[in-house]
């Protein structure tokens, strides 16, 4: 189809094709966790990688941060991510926990919303610039 205006009206591949296209880029998000509140600042590149920045706040100071990059892709309604390093260290490819499905509930020029698949949490990712930094939260 030359135009896809909505998903519902493209075929499955053009459809694919453009929700991934809408998830490259720079995103930051921020969620409630047991041991504080977990801001992250995330890259998507169009090739299928990412790289992520998690900082946890707890009273409002940073008490640690993590890095991690893999791959990503969305399928069938979830987004879903393959962590291959956290902290420059590979990781496992056999442990459950380097593998992060979610539900995907909407998606928008500068946002999308997504549901973590097994805590539930929900999350809102918003689009920023390449030049910004998750201190500036």
């Amino acid at each position: 189809m030359a135009a896809c205006l909505a998903l519902a009206a493209c075929g499955p591949d053009e459809a694919a094709q453009r929700r991934t296209r809408e998830f490259v880029g720079f995103w930051v998000a921020e969620y409630r966790a047991e041991a504080g509140t977990v801001r992250y600042l995330m890259e998507r590149r169009d090739d299928g990688t990412y790289e992520a920045t998690f900082v946890l706040l707890v009273d409002g100071k940073v008490e640690d941060r993590l890095v991690e990059g893999g791959s990503w892709f969305v399928q069938d309604g979830s987004y879903k991510l393959k962590i291959d390093r956290r902290n420059g260290a590979k990781t496992r490819i056999l442990v459950p926990r380097n593998y992060e499905t979610y539900s995907v509930r909407a998606v928008g020029a500068d946002s999308i919303e997504l549901t973590h698949a097994l805590s539930g949490t929900p999350m809102r990712e918003r689009r920023v610039p390449p030049a910004f930094r998750l201190e500036a939260l």
